[in-house]
């Protein structure tokens, strides 16, 4: 019997059961895709450690043929894996951003798209630059292009109050605590509503703006989560589509 811990992910794609013990009671039915620990081996079987976002942390028993190891010197996700049919169509845009290489541009020159991000929260000139911080602004601009309201502020507390209050799911709107004290907030959107296991933390994979100075893809803890959010029909309705 193996006793070595390691990260592994679910390749099941109907789901694999999690059971009290080999061939035991099912407990439940981790999706696939969800990330694991593996705690020991025997025969066929693996104990795992699972993050449950109602539960906190289950432990429970696969079968080891339905998890593969997660490598752990290539992390970052192939982002031509992350969109699905049944995405929102804001987390499929922001996805799609990934490789459009929005960035902050070092010295005195902006980047054109965050410009514009920080124009639309109606920001005055003197803010009107790529150093301001735009992860809010940023977001509204990709709820803008697919013709989606969002809070038209440029505080990611604005978010706060937007939409309404949902559980952890792909695709929500999260408020996180940031800062040595977690005094700031930032605001950025959930790919997978299964945490993943960095070091010792479980954190949460979002893909946002103002995210080491780029739109990209980073991993928060899930004990930083404030609120998750999603738009009720009023944010859902749909303007004319700004594509610029």
């Amino acid at each position: 019997m193996s006793t070595k811990q390691s990260e592994y992910q679910v390749i099941a794609k109907i789901g694999l059961n999690l059971r009290t013990k080999p061939n035991g009671k099912v407990i439940k039915v981790l999706s696939y895709g969800a990330h694991c620990v593996v705690l020991e081996r025997s025969g066929d079987w693996a104990k795992i450690n699972f993050y449950d976002s109602k539960h906190g942390l289950v432990q429970g028993w696969v079968h080891s043929g339905f998890i593969t190891e997660v490598n752990p010197k290539n992390k970052e996700v192939n982002t031509s894996n992350l969109i699905h049919l049944n995405d929102p169509v804001w987390l499929s845009h922001a996805i799609q951003l990934l490789s459009s290489g929005v960035k902050e541009i070092p010295g005195k020159q902006d980047n054109d798209w965050i410009v514009s991000a920080l124009k639309e929260c109606r920001l005055s000139k003197k803010y009107l630059h790529d150093e301001t911080p735009w992860c809010s602004a940023g977001l509204n601009k990709i709820f803008s292009e697919c013709g989606l309201k969002g809070t038209g502020n440029a505080t990611a507390e604005s978010w706060l109050k937007w939409g309404r209050r949902v559980p952890v799911i792909s695709g929500g709107i999260c408020i996180f605590a940031t800062g040595r004290k977690k005094r700031n907030r930032h605001v950025t959107i959930m790919v997978s509503a299964e945490p993943v296991l960095i070091g010792n933390s479980w954190r949460y994979r979002c893909v946002g703006c103002n995210q080491s100075d780029m739109i990209k893809e980073s991993r928060y803890l899930i004990s930083d989560l404030l609120d998750v959010r999603w738009p009720t029909k009023k944010e859902l309705k749909r303007g004319k589509q700004n594509t610029t």
